[in-house]
């Protein structure tokens, strides 16, 4: 949010923060991946810049421009791959030296475009999206944009509401983190007073019953289900 964005370095297992940094008041910060082991690469919301942070220090180190129309998620592909979103249907395949978008590729959900692709992770061979405005994560072919599978979270954003305290703000799902090394996945919400660690239940988008299928694209993709 601006004038609330911050990068920071959290332990997990208490909750501590141990380093933070506030960003510019006019910066509306997004997606933040980490690169080659050293540097953060940040995108940010209404404009076609980026910051590069230390990963050591946090401190800012540089900057780029991407061809994306806005700065959604981010998350790295491989050493020379990056994927970022927009906020449209597609997902973006972006150099990680010269920030200049390689391809995309339209998410479709059985034939179907899926609009705002936000928080994006890479987890082997899939890319894990959030959709802006819902608690759904899809579960994604980098090659072909299909989803291959779903993740309601819903459960969780009630959870979550729970410990919100009294005029405290809470907002949209919108994290998704893994951690490679210990194979655990993490997630959470703008706001949101907690991060989860999950093993979720996933929902194929094929294969399925039908009535199971509908019941989910009713609440992953609403825009279509609701015009």
């Amino acid at each position: 949010m601006r004038g609330q964005s911050t990068v920071r370095e959290v332990d997990v297992a208490t909750g501590k923060v141990l380093k933070k940094v506030a960003q510019s008041p006019q910066v509306f910060s997004e997606g933040l991946t980490l690169v080659n082991n050293n540097r953060l690469f940040q995108l940010a919301w209404q404009v076609q810049t980026g910051t590069i942070y230390s990963r050591q220090t946090l401190q800012k180190i540089g900057s780029f421009r991407h061809q994306m129309t806005d700065g959604w998620g981010l998350s790295t592909y491989n050493r020379s791959l990056l994927v970022g979103s927009d906020g449209t249907s597609y997902i973006y395949f972006i150099s990680a030296s010269t920030f200049k978008t390689l391809h995309k590729v339209q998410v479709t959900d059985s034939g179907t475009p899926i609009a705002w692709i936000n928080e994006l992770e890479v987890r082997g061979n899939r890319i894990y999206a959030n959709v802006w405005q819902t608690d759904c994560v899809a579960v994604i072919d980098p090659v072909s944009g299909r989803v291959a599978a779903w993740m309601d979270l819903q459960r969780l954003r009630g959870l979550a509401a729970a410990r919100v305290k009294p005029r405290q703000e809470f907002d949209v799902l919108n994290g998704i983190a893994w951690d490679a090394q210990q194979r655990r996945l993490f997630v959470t919400g703008k706001y949101w007073p907690l991060v989860f660690q999950i093993a979720p239940k996933m929902r194929p988008a094929s294969g399925s019953r039908a009535a199971d299928l509908a019941a989910i694209r009713e609440r992953c993709h609403p825009q279509v289900y609701r015009r």
